[in-house]
């Protein structure tokens, strides 16, 4: 019997991925007294060729101000391997 058990739980361990089952981004605005508070995780993803997560990492900027407005980005962090930050700046650099 506990061959079985630990067989079960072997094949478990071997056909799942971390965390694959949390998708998307979290963002939480609230109006406040003075102004509008915008709060977002930081967590980005890497895909292989099948659009599946195989790692992650944290620190990527989805809150952006640009001048009086407020952009939130949530969905692919990249295009055209460059991040949505990096087009971000070369906007603002613009206006």
């Amino acid at each position: 019997m506990i061959k079985i058990i630990l067989s079960v739980l072997l094949f478990s361990f071997i056909t799942s991925y971390s965390q694959t089952n949390i998708k998307g981004s979290y963002f939480i605005a609230a109006i406040c007294k003075d102004g509008i508070v915008i709060g977002a995780d930081t967590r980005g993803a890497v895909l292989d060729s099948l659009s599946r997560p195989y790692g992650y990492f944290d620190s990527v900027q989805k809150v952006f101000a640009l001048k009086s407005t407020i952009l939130a980005e949530a969905g692919y962090i990249s295009l055209h391997q460059r991040f949505f930050a990096d087009y971000i700046q070369e906007f603002k650099k613009k206006i």
